[in-house]
């Protein structure tokens, strides 16, 4: 999975995590960044924001639980990111910012992780997932 899915990484993306809580965001990026011989990756939950490198280069992780509104993400140096001429950013919870306001240079992959039983608050480490994955298409006008 983790070798197909960062066949999907380009020069400049984003992969914005959605899903319940524990079902997995964290390890998700822990393995992708693995396949990068990153630094070890934490949840970057009381945090928001930590930086991993690796042999792909900066790879930048944000848990956005914790903002209370989107102005706060101004602090986490966040919108900084994107001037770089490359990068790979990871966002748990982007349902707390607006998605449409990133640029469109940057490739954007949504990927949904969801529980494949019911009982969501009684899921552990064997308990299965599903995964989806989305890429924002965009049209523009010539």
């Amino acid at each position: 999975m983790v070798d197909r899915f960062s066949e999907l990484l380009d020069k400049k993306t984003i992969v914005a995590l959605q899903g319940p809580m524990a079902v997995g965001k964290t390890e998700f990026v822990k393995h992708l960044c693995g396949k990068f011989r990153s630094s070890t990756v934490a949840s970057p939950t009381f945090a928001i924001h930590h930086r991993y490198s690796s042999m792909r280069g900066a790879i930048d992780h944000l848990d956005l639980y914790r903002l209370e509104n989107e102005d706060e993400l101004e602090t986490t140096g966040f919108w900084d990111f994107l001037s770089a001429s490359e990068g790979l950013i990871f966002i748990e919870w982007p349902e707390k910012m607006n998605l449409d306001h990133l640029p469109f240079s940057w490739r954007l992959l949504m990927v949904e992780i969801r529980f494949l039983s019911e009982k969501e608050n009684e899921a552990d480490e064997s308990s299965e997932r599903m995964i989806k994955i989305f890429q924002r298409q965009v049209e523009r006008n010539s």
